[in-house]
C-alpha cells in the first residue's frame, strides 16, 4: 500500500496521525534498534497495560480494587504493569495514610496524552472485529487443511516405504 492511500485514508477520517512526517516517525521507530523507543512500544501495545490506563480513565483506584475490576490480572502481573506504567510516567501512584496503609492510582498528564492515538485505536479495533475474527478462522482452516495435506502425503511416502 501507498503511502498517499494512508494519508488520503487516514485524512479522511479526520486523523492527526496522517501526515507524511508521522508515518516517517512511526518507520523510523519501527527501524530503530533504540531499547528505549521499542520498549516504550512494547509497553504500550501490552495487554494489560492497554486495559490499566483504559480504566484508569474512569477514576483513581487503590491497588485492590482496580484488581477486582480487571477480571483474569493476577496481582503480580497487576503489580508490574503499573511499576512499568509508572516508571514511564503513564500513570501516578499515590500511597494513602491509612490504616492499612493504601496506593491509588491514577492516569497522570502523561497517560492522558496517550488516549489522543490509543483511544481510536481501540475503536477501529471494535469496528473491525467481526473481519479479523473472519480472517483468522480462514487463516486457520487453511493452516489446519494445509497441515492435514501435509501429514498424507507424509503417511503416504512411509507406507510406500514399507512396502518397499
Amino acid at each position: 500500500m501507498s503511502d498517499d492511500y494512508f494519508l488520503v485514508t487516514a485524512n479522511a477520517r479526520g486523523s492527526t496521525f496522517g501526515s507524511r512526517d508521522a508515518l516517517a516517525v512511526a518507520r523510523k521507530i519501527v527501524a530503530s534498534e533504540d531499547l528505549l523507543l521499542r520498549g516504550l512500544t512494547a509497553l504500550v501495545s501490552s495487554r494489560w497495560s492497554i486495559t490499566v490506563l483504559i480504566t484508569l480513565t474512569e477514576k483513581k483506584y487503590r491497588f485492590m480494587e482496580l484488581h477486582r475490576r480487571l477480571s483474569g490480572i493476577s496481582q503480580r502481573v497487576l503489580t508490574q504493569t503499573l511499576r512499568e506504567l509508572e516508571r514511564s510516567g503513564l500513570v501516578s501512584r499515590r500511597v494513602l495514610e491509612s490504616r492499612p496503609p493504601a496506593t491509588e492510582y491514577a492516569l497522570s498528564e502523561l497517560g492522558h496524552s496517550l488516549l489522543t492515538p490509543l483511544v481510536p485505536l481501540m475503536v477501529w479495533a471494535e469496528s473491525n472485529r467481526d473481519k479479523i475474527e473472519q480472517n483468522q478462522q480462514a487463516y486457520d482452516a487453511e493452516t489446519l487443511r494445509n497441515e492435514s495435506l501435509r501429514n498424507e502425503s507424509l503417511g503416504n511416502d512411509e507406507d510406500s516405504q514399507i512396502v518397499e
